[in-house]
């Protein structure tokens, strides 16, 4: 999980959104994806 954690830190949070998205990575549990959810749609 702290993999998940420092993507999240360093600025990843798109990246680590569009991977989900693309069925790259399993949605990680407990690191806020809501947050990532909401922050894309307030950048568009």
């Amino acid at each position: 999980m702290e993999d998940f954690s420092d993507a999240t830190r360093f600025g990843s949070k798109r990246v680590l959104h569009e991977n989900v998205l693309k069925g790259e990575m399993p949605i990680p549990m407990g690191i806020g994806l809501t947050g990532v959810f909401r922050e894309l749609d307030n950048k568009d």
